[in-house]
């Protein structure tokens, strides 16, 4: 990853602005569009954001204010599945997107069967947020939903099946 280089990121759902700093270097500028009210204690103050860096309040049900074609990568990180409109959305940043383009997709999946033993043998939800989420996917069906709106290339897919599902905080220590 460190020898890509984009001008134009586009993170939809981009929370406080946290991976303007883990992705520094990367890009020339950065687009955090955020549709949900953020507190201002949690949201990154401007003096320490990177050059290059601009956050926008976002409505999702308004096109991105971004020029088509001129994104070289799009992202959503875990807001995929927070999109009611999601068609229109995956429309809109596709366009966005110049003809080398990357759309980047990082889903948590509500199924994972460790997720489903933990809550099994506590006895309790440990692990919630189907209702919060207007979509669950597997990586083929994702890819599916995709095609059906945009005709687009996979380059890479990684799915969580190996790998330790985000957990609550009391079980933060489980993480190296």
């Amino acid at each position: 990853m460190k020898d890509l280089r984009v001008k134009v990121i586009i993170d939809i759902g981009c929370g406080n602005g946290g991976y303007t700093n883990a992705l520094k270097g990367l890009y020339q500028d950065y687009y955090g569009l955020e549709p949900s009210e953020i507190p201002d204690k949690e949201t990154i103050n401007e003096p320490y954001l990177q050059k290059g860096v601009t956050l926008i309040h976002y409505d999702p049900a308004k096109n991105l204010p971004i020029h088509n074609g001129s994104a070289d990568v799009a992202a959503l990180i875990a807001s995929y599945d927070h999109i009611p409109d999601v068609e229109n959305v995956v429309k809109d940043i596709y366009n966005k997107l110049n003809d080398n383009g990357y759309l980047i997709i990082v889903m948590q999946n509500y199924h994972f069967w460790i997720k489903n033993i933990i809550n099994r043998v506590s006895g309790k939800q440990l692990f919630r947020g189907e209702s919060d989420h207007y979509s669950i996917h597997s990586p083929d069906t994702l890819i599916k939903e995709i095609r059906s709106f945009v005709d687009l290339e996979v380059k890479s897919i990684r799915a969580d099946s190996i790998f330790l599902p985000i957990l609550p905080k009391r079980f933060g220590f489980i993480y190296f």
